[in-house]
């Protein structure tokens, strides 16, 4: 025989301290994080070092920066043994919703004296006259931009469209300019299959002292990639077209 009897028990409710309850944390608002730099510097040979580079904050889709360096030597033993020289790169990119754009102007001067010795008086003339014939110099300058699809876009497709100048010239009328186009994008067509396009055109016009020289450059890259968790194929074919042409000016026009 089983018998079952049921007995009171005592629980207690009462707690010291009251137990806590649940409320809503409102965080404290965050300070905006910079990540700038700015740096200068003097010292021999290098007179100024400047770097500058700007950030907008944690969105940081806006994002642009400035460097620029002088070094230059005067005073030597050796006479004409001087130079200087400045270059410098600026960027500057922008994320959108859906698209980013970026920039970059770079640029190099190179001024110096051409000589074999520290005996220039058997060149015909005075001290002007020598320095003027063995002075070289030259400039070049890089402009770039471009317009690409945002890195967290969920679009099948992808592109990076840019144009691309680029100049250089010196003392000894030599100069180049350089146009160039530069179209690449990629489509998904399924999944794991993915066709693209690398490409440049790329356009040249010379002077060498009274010849111009003309160039076109085509290089293509279509190509189809295959991508799995653990493996990636890709295959494709290169295409490359140059043509070349000159024609002479007369020096006295």
């Amino acid at each position: 025989q089983i018998t079952f009897e049921s007995r009171a028990f005592y629980v207690e409710t009462d707690f010291e301290p009251a137990p806590p309850s649940v409320s809503v944390l409102t965080p404290e608002k965050t300070p905006p994080a910079h990540n700038n730099l700015i740096r200068l510097g003097i010292g021999r040979f290098i007179t100024p070092l400047g770097q500058i580079y700007l950030n907008n904050g944690p969105d940081k889709n806006v994002d642009y920066g400035l460097e620029f360096t002088h070094r230059s030597a005067y005073r030597d033993v050796i006479d004409l043994r001087r130079f200087n020289q400045n270059y410098g790169t600026a960027r500057a990119t922008y994320l959108g919703r859906d698209m980013g754009l970026r920039g970059s102007l770079n640029i190099n001067q190179l001024g110096y004296f051409n000589y074999a010795g520290d005996d220039t008086t058997f060149i015909p003339g005075d001290a002007a006259a020598r320095e003027d014939s063995l002075r070289m110099g030259r400039f070049q300058l890089q402009l770039m931009g471009s317009a690409f699809t945002h890195p967290q876009t969920d679009e099948s497709y992808t592109y990076d469209v840019g144009l691309r100048l680029r100049t250089h010239s010196d003392r000894r009328n030599n100069s180049e300019v350089h146009f160039s186009a530069l179209p690449n994008g990629s489509f998904a067509l399924t999944d794991q299959f993915e066709a693209g396009l690398m490409s440049e055109i790329t356009y040249v016009r010379g002077a060498i002292d009274t010849s111009r020289q003309n160039r076109l450059f085509l290089d293509a890259t279509p190509y189809i990639a295959f991508t799995s968790d653990n493996v990636q194929v890709k295959g494709g074919f290169k295409f490359a077209y140059f043509n070349s042409s000159f024609d002479s000016v007369n020096p006295l026009l």
